[in-house]
């Protein structure tokens, strides 16, 4: 709540004045608390200020209104006052979207999954609990996620026996009706381990971004990346975010954004494969998230942006 964040200011503004001056290297993790970067760099001028820009941190100042309005200025004065800081973006659309805001030396660190084991054994994909073939769509129910679109406009064009199970919350009330389809079951919140299980038995983990605004835009798409982790086959729209969440045809696939048919030609073929298609390419896909996407990179990457010289064993002890 309100109180929270401004009690959670005062503590840290608190913990800056009276220790700033330890550290050579002042982490802030959000685009929304900059204040506390140009704070810190007051009680100690010598320390680098990083920053950590996610995408709603950043994209909200886009939007139409006042209070978008009056957070659009407040990250420009951001970017006045910071002018030398360091920002770490998600990704490629994220440190597009900071350029427009004045903030333009941004290293791009995309963020990591980890594989919660080697491939399954294609015989097992599926379990007595569940259809034989669904499909699955995670995360919170906007309209730019694309699961609407997605069902009124893909689902019908699927054989039949395909379903689709979409697990999450409900944030836009204009996705709601589209849940009522026949061949949806919404699954509501679903706990990780659950998730997991879901991503290996389904057909596809779908990520169907569509462009409905000129303001908003994914800016990683981390179920994309954990998908792939958990052995899911995972065909996302090559879109925002999602191009840095997923390496086409390695960990996943790239569908034309707002396309049907391509959609529906990719989970078609994905149905197609036999069992030892779909086994290597799952296993390859997790190697390539353990490679790619792992914490170890994502260490080494942040300390490149610190511009801190740490020896190999102090990187993974750090990861």
């Amino acid at each position: 709540n309100g109180f929270a964040i401004f009690w959670f200011g005062v503590c840290a503004t608190g913990l800056l004045f009276a220790q700033a001056k330890r550290f050579q290297v002042i982490h802030i993790g959000d685009m929304a608390m900059w204040p506390l970067g140009w704070f810190a760099k007051l009680c100690n001028p010598r320390a680098r200020i990083v920053i950590s820009a996610h995408g709603t941190d950043v994209v909200y100042a886009n939007r139409p209104g006042l209070r978008p309005a009056l957070y659009r200025t407040y990250l420009r004065l951001g970017a006045v006052r910071l002018s030398a800081a360091k920002v770490i973006a998600n990704s490629g659309a994220t440190r597009k979207a900071l350029a427009r805001h004045g903030f333009f030396h941004a290293a791009i660190v995309p963020l990591a999954a980890r594989p919660s084991g080697s491939a399954p054994n294609a015989k097992q994909n599926h379990n007595q609990h569940v259809p034989e073939k669904f499909l699955l769509f995670s995360g919170r129910l906007t309209r730019q996620k694309g699961c609407g679109w997605f069902i009124q406009s893909v689902l019908p064009q699927l054989p039949e026996e395909v379903s689709l199970y979409v697990a999450g919350v409900v944030t836009d009330a204009s996705e709601r009706d589209a849940l009522n389809d026949p061949r949806v079951r919404f699954l509501g919140p679903v706990d990780p381990v659950e998730l997991a299980s879901l991503r290996r038995n389904a057909l596809a983990v779908i990520a169907p971004n569509i462009k409905c605004s000129q303001t908003d835009f994914e800016g990683f798409g981390l179920s994309a990346t954990e998908g792939a982790a958990d052995g899911g086959v995972v065909i996302a729209a090559d879109l925002f975010g999602l191009k840095t969440a997923v390496i086409d045809q390695v960990t996943g696939f790239l569908v034309s954004p707002g396309n049907p048919a391509a959609w529906r030609e990719k989970i078609c073929d994905v149905n197609s494969w036999s069992e030892k298609e779909r086994h290597c390419f799952v296993a390859n896909a997790i190697n390539a998230v353990r490679d790619h996407y792992s914490w170890e990179r994502v260490t080494r990457q942040t300390l490149d942006v610190y511009g801190l010289r740490v020896c190999e064993d102090s990187k993974r002890r750090a990861a």
